[in-house]
């Protein structure tokens, strides 16, 4: 079957880009398995869950920010993680955990920064920005 999508279509490795696409059905299951897993695993402890809490807000910033179209692949060249893997396997997972960690850094800086500037125009023109940032009552 896979030989004969590859001879009718010549794009055999296009289709099997799909499969890790933002909205294929694999990865839908994988966020509603993850979702799930979530919700059925214990509460956190009262600490970690209130830090938990104070950073999770900026993690779509965090994301936005590693996702733009001008840094995508940039980043990762910043870190020099093209050559690490050739370096051995424990210095390619340090690298690339210390890229992870500085990039969620400063991407919670900017989405912080981004808040901050959104309190101020909210104080100086009065009143509006402040009222999304205050729906979770559980937080």
């Amino acid at each position: 079957m896979i030989y004969w999508i590859n001879a009718r279509t010549g794009r055999l490795a296009e289709l099997l880009q799909i499969s890790l696409d933002y909205n294929h059905v694999f990865v839908l299951a994988a966020s509603v398995g993850i979702f799930e897993a979530f919700l059925l695993g214990k509460q956190l402890p009262v600490k970690l869950g209130k830090v938990v809490c104070a950073l999770s807000p900026m993690a779509l910033g965090v994301y936005l920010f590693q996702e733009n179209p001008l840094l995508r692949y940039e980043w990762q060249k910043w870190f020099g993680l093209q050559g690490a893997l050739q370096e051995g396997t424990a210095l390619f997972l340090g690298r690339v955990l210390g890229a992870v960690l500085a990039m969620y850094t400063l991407g919670t800086a900017i989405d912080f920064a981004r808040r901050m500037l959104f309190r101020f125009v909210g104080k100086a023109c009065g009143r509006g920005f402040r009222k999304s940032e205050k729906g979770n009552k559980e937080c």
